[in-house]
């Protein structure tokens, strides 16, 4: 996968100029480029072909491995735009292992730079790394033109489209995909959506007779395996499966404020509109045609090696290829360790996005019971003064222990910090910690935040 680097963000990496590319297939080359959006640097890598791109925003380790963060982008693009699984899998197969170069012509970064106009005018969240909003609005809401077709278009349905081309069927077959016609078939979407809409007309009117008309309708189209297939344009896909929620509620029309379905906070915007997390996850797994499972259970308790009950806040989320469990400590307004930087445990499973709910939680409260009850800090009440094998930080005296739960971190400012049993420590406060403990073996074990806890 050829990734051209447009000068500005050469200069910012410090890196030699490049010698000119050797010819490839516009369809498996990006052009990468850092841009301010919101007041967030953003990695944006755009397809020479087609104008489809990601969004990222940056820390300041992410940029010395950009060849890693570059593939993982377009692949998590691919999947928020709703292209199946195996149709990213082969097309990252395909263009094979990141190469560094030039950009990829000037009509190709001239389309790019109008995209990249775009974005300016939007709003990122501030909250998290990947940008799910502003691809939506740069690959489904925007419409423009692109270097290897004709014409204004929208980048996903291009993008879907080049899949054709090259063999790769984008919503869902297996293996290289034929189609007579060389388009794929949208129809099987519009008789499920107008399916719908006669469903609302029906709940509107309060005809019975129509109602068990529309529910016979619908599952015949269920049964026929319509319901559940994606389409190259996710926004009508999403319309879609969000129209047959309200009907399912008994809801004529979308809530003007708050989640689209039920009102309620959101949490995450597909089409530019909002969704609750709840919501969100069904209309995802709609969307993916598996079951949806109801997080029924808000919180866990666990208890830490003194007997105190701890209470843990509960979240799930969908996503193209499974589902992440996590469970945050909720603490107190009040609490005193927050003043001395402690923010609480967190602790986080991956399973398949259908997995049993009541496995998947506790399997969660393992882990979390695993978390409080192997500290590795600790301050005892009883010590008195200084001690000489302790570390001094906000004026109490801190001990490691032989088993540690932690995590790195990094603030918006770009600094590191180290996160250990949920207590925030800087560099150099970290750097005190193992200091004090001279002649002890220390084993690093770096893993993903999902993994399973080694053994004691």
């Amino acid at each position: 996968m050829q990734v051209g680097v447009t000068n500005p963000l050469r200069e910012f990496l410090k890196w030699k100029a490049f010698p000119p590319n050797e010819e490839a297939d516009p369809f498996y080359c990006w052009d990468a480029h850092r841009v301010k959006v919101d007041g967030r640097v953003m990695l944006v890598v755009c397809n020479a072909a087609n104008r489809f791109a990601g969004v990222m925003a940056m820390r300041a380790t992410d940029w010395k491995r950009l060849g890693d963060v570059c593939r993982q982008l377009v692949g998590e693009s691919l999947y928020l735009a709703g292209f199946a699984p195996n149709a990213v899998e082969d097309y990252l197969a395909r263009a094979g292992e990141i190469e560094f170069g030039r950009t990829h012509g000037r009509k190709a970064v001239g389309c790019m730079n109008r995209m990249v106009d775009t974005l300016l005018w939007c709003e990122c969240d501030h909250d998290a790394q990947l940008q799910p909003f502003l691809m939506h609005v740069v690959n489904v809401d925007d419409v423009g033109s692109s270097a290897c077709h004709e014409g204004y278009g929208v980048a996903a349905e291009r993008m879907a489209q080049d899949m054709l081309s090259h063999g790769i069927d984008p919503f869902g077959g297996e293996g290289p995909f034929e189609h007579p016609d060389g388009v794929y078939d949208p129809t099987a979407v519009d008789r499920m959506a107008g399916a719908v809409a006669r469903m609302i007309d029906a709940l509107g009117s309060g005809d019975s007779g129509e109602v068990e008309s529309a529910v016979a309708e619908l599952d015949r189209l269920a049964a026929s395996g319509t319901i559940g297939v994606p389409t190259q344009e996710p926004a009508r896909s999403i319309d879609s499966f969000t129209a047959q929620m309200l009907a399912e509620r008994g809801l004529a029309q979308p809530w003007s404020e708050g989640c689209r379905v039920c009102g309620g906070s959101p949490r995450v915007y597909l089409n530019a509109l909002p969704y609750c997390l709840d919501c969100y996850n069904d209309l995802a797994e709609r969307m993916m045609g598996i079951p949806h499972v109801t997080n029924d259970h808000s919180a866990i308790v666990v208890f830490d090696p003194d007997g105190a009950m701890l209470q843990f806040s509960v979240e799930r989320i969908v996503d193209p290829v499974g589902a992440t469990w996590t469970a945050r400590e909720v603490l107190a307004a009040a609490d005193p360790r927050a003043e001395h930087g402690y923010e609480g445990v967190e602790v986080s499973i991956r399973v398949p996005a259908d997995a049993d709910q009541d496995e998947a939680l506790g399997s969660l409260w393992e882990k979390a019971q695993q978390a409080v009850g192997n500290p590795s800090t600790h301050v005892p009440s009883w010590m008195p003064g200084p001690v000489s094998n302790g570390a001094h930080v906000g004026g109490e005296v801190r001990f490691a222990n032989d088993v540690g739960w932690g995590r790195l971190d990094e603030g918006e400012d770009g600094a590191t910090c180290i996160v250990v049993d949920g207590q925030r420590y800087t560099g150099e406060q970290f750097l005190d910690l193992l200091s004090a403990n001279v002649g002890f073996d220390l084993h690093w074990r770096i893993a993903d935040h999902a993994d399973p806890l080694p053994e004691q």
